[in-house]
């Protein structure tokens, strides 16, 4: 789930762009808070068949994911998970457009440098 933590935008040849660092970050205010460990979310019996294999701190337990999203059918338990953020860089034209994702790239070229 892309969450950008830093938002800049530029001009080129006449059109506005907007770059986004896609860290993410769960929201946290008083008296609200999304984020929960998938070890401690009731997961869909159907969707999660391997539920227990998941709850592990091995597997996805201590992975945290929103509470916003996910409980598609709002039973209770959760149809899919979404985790936050991501490791890369996007590029958006003034309208939303995705134009360029870095996707994995800087993890990449970083594991190749050093």
């Amino acid at each position: 789930m892309y969450q950008p933590d830093g938002i800049d935008s530029f001009r080129h040849r006449g059109r506005t762009y907007l770059i986004m660092a896609n860290e993410g970050d769960a929201r946290d205010y008083d008296g609200f808070s999304e984020e929960e460990r998938v070890k401690d979310l009731i997961r869909d019996p159907v969707a999660f068949p391997n539920a227990a294999d998941l709850q592990e701190d091995k597997q996805l337990g201590r992975l945290n994911v929103t509470t916003a999203n996910g409980d598609r059918d709002k039973d209770g338990d959760f149809e899919q998970l979404y985790a936050f953020g991501a490791r890369s860089f996007s590029i958006r034209a003034a309208d939303g457009k995705l134009i360029f994702d870095s996707g994995n790239d800087l993890k990449r070229i970083t594991l190749v440098r050093v």
